[in-house]
């Protein structure tokens, strides 16, 4: 288990926080669904994937909603996610999760305080093999 945690500022035009981690692994091209395993705080965090290896590129984004201290699982299709760059959207080619090089957390309710979201497992499923 993990936690993104801290304190979510407004100040010097602030109101978001993010994290990330690289994937080293081949993702198999038969993997059509993410499927996450979070507890949260009642806030809305977006599912941040990106295609490549760079600091700052664009990302692939989906909001979801967490239910305050409860633990839920949440699926998300390929064509679910939206390419975005700094709050804009871009026209960008579909997601394919083969290309998935980065997987982030992003909170960007520009609410002050403290956040919480925790979670057991991020995975790439074959939802053919998966019912």
């Amino acid at each position: 288990m993990a936690t993104f945690s801290g304190h979510l500022s407004l100040e010097q035009n602030g109101g978001f926080a993010s994290t990330r981690i690289s994937i080293s692994q081949v993702i198999p091209s038969e993997l059509n669904l993410i499927r996450i395993h979070v507890k949260g705080d009642g806030r809305t965090y977006q599912l941040r994937l990106r295609t490549d290896d760079s600091w700052d590129s664009f990302s692939y984004s989906h909001p979801f909603k967490t239910e305050r201290e409860r633990w839920v699982s949440i699926e998300f299709k390929a064509d679910d996610f939206i390419p975005v760059y700094r709050g804009r959207t871009l026209d960008a080619p579909q997601l394919n999760y083969a290309d998935i090089k980065q997987v982030g957390f992003l909170l960007a309710d520009k609410q002050d305080g403290d956040f919480a979201l925790s979670f057991k497992n991020i995975e790439l499923i074959d939802s053919n093999r998966d019912k």
